[in-house]
């Protein structure tokens, strides 16, 4: 039924004497199981974001899941450059994707005769 699942863990830290943290945690070794092809989880600590992306090899290869990752980190960027900005205005590509596939493989200008029209020129293809 489900594909991904996406988990933001934030949890209340209290605070002691001069705003330190208070709440200590101490893990053995430990290993976390999602039964999901694609997992992504989030959590902040210290002021720091971690996101872990979590995936099943057989529904995802190492470099989608890099790509995954790229477009997760430029999203970020642009909620952190622009915080009050609307999300309908985010890119899903980062710079260097947009030029890739809007210019890079879109590039197929040819030099055609113009001195024939399409329907001669595809009665040319098709002798």
């Amino acid at each position: 039924l489900f594909h991904s699942l996406f988990v933001f863990e934030n949890y209340p830290v209290p605070k002691g004497e001069e705003g330190r943290d208070t709440l200590k945690i101490n893990l053995r070794d430990w290993i976390e199981k999602v039964d999901y092809p694609l997992s992504v989880l989030a959590y902040e600590y210290n002021g720091a974001l971690t996101i872990k992306l979590q995936y099943d090899g057989l529904y995802l290869y190492q470099d989608k899941a890099d790509r995954h990752i790229t477009m997760l980190e430029s999203i970020i960027d642009q909620v952190i450059q622009n915080p009050d900005g609307l999300h309908s205005e985010l890119s899903l590509l980062t710079p260097e994707s947009y030029n890739r596939l809007v210019y890079e493989w879109n590039d197929t200008y040819r030099a055609y005769p113009t001195d024939r029209t399409l329907y001669d020129l595809f009665e040319l293809q098709v002798e």
